[in-house]
């Protein structure tokens, strides 16, 4: 039979014959000129686009998918099991050389990762994904990768993970919540009380009081630790002071350049003046990961 022939017989199976019939390991032993016409190995050329996250459609390019869909799976390395998490795509067409699908879901759990192996099985059950042990030098390893962006989730940081240090160590002078002392000196001075919020998950504070003299001024700096799974700090912000007794010299400011786990907050006082201080730190991760 001329392979012009075959050709025609197969475009009128394709278009009357039931998708089952495909999946049937008959149609993966046929051949033109001892060539299989299903029994081959996909291969992609081109994934688009190169970075993906759930619910992103994409489209693939290549060679021998098949004549009908089967499978395009997603390798997300877990790091928690270390073991892969395996996604399948949802199929929106498919022919031998172009596939066109969306990624699941929600997927959680994983962090953003370059390097994830997209795999194709088409339904002769063959793989595109060929991984070669180390003692095999006549097998080629064949992958196509993509980066992982996962969705993202923003919380308030921990009280435990903030801590501060002042460049002022008077008794009068604390952050973070612990007890500080008013001087006897000026007894009509009474706390002010933090701005906006009590200690808690999210708040940094700081009170500073002063005595007889010339006032008091310093620098007290905060830094976010000991966060995990990618997770990092996302905004300082919502800032605001409170003061009693003071004068114009009397202020607080946050300093924050935008990016990182450092921040700071220059203050100054009048003598006899109680100034209170309070902003919000949150934090940003990948959504199902533990910090």
């Amino acid at each position: 039979m001329s392979p012009l022939r075959l050709f025609a017989i197969l475009a009128v199976l394709f278009a009357f014959a039931p998708s089952s019939a495909f999946a049937n390991p008959i149609w993966c032993t046929l051949s033109i000129n001892g060539h299989p016409v299903f029994d081959t190995t996909p291969s992609v050329t081109r994934f688009a686009p190169a970075s993906v996250s759930p619910g992103s459609n994409v489209v693939v390019s290549g060679q021998h998918f098949g004549p009908l869909p089967n499978k395009v799976i997603l390798h997300i390395p877990d790091n928690s099991t270390g073991h892969d998490l395996k996604k399948l795509l949802t199929i929106n067409s498919w022919d031998d050389t172009l596939i066109t699908a969306t990624i699941p879901t929600p997927i959680t759990g994983v962090i953003a990762q370059p390097n994830v192996n997209v795999e194709i099985i088409n339904i002769c059950g063959h793989s595109s994904l060929i991984t070669c042990p180390p003692d095999s030098p006549s097998c080629t390893t064949a992958t196509w990768q993509v980066n992982f962006i996962p969705d993202m989730d923003m919380q308030q940081v921990p009280e435990q993970n903030i801590t501060c240090s002042m460049t002022s160590h008077n008794s009068g002078d604390v952050c973070m919540g612990e007890n500080a002392r008013f001087p006897i000196e000026c007894p009509g001075l009474t706390t002010p009380g933090y701005p906006l919020l009590l200690p808690g998950p999210g708040v940094f504070l700081g009170l500073h009081n002063s005595g007889w003299g010339g006032g008091n001024n310093g620098t007290d700096t905060y830094t976010v630790n000991n966060l995990h799974g990618t997770w990092s700090v996302q905004s300082v912000g919502s800032f605001d002071f409170q003061q009693q007794n003071g004068s114009n010299h009397t202020s607080a400011s946050l300093n924050y350049p935008g990016t990182g786990s450092t921040w700071s907050v220059k203050w100054s006082e009048d003598s006899c003046t109680s100034i209170g201080y309070a902003g919000i730190v949150t934090m940003t991760g990948p959504v199902g990961v533990s910090f």
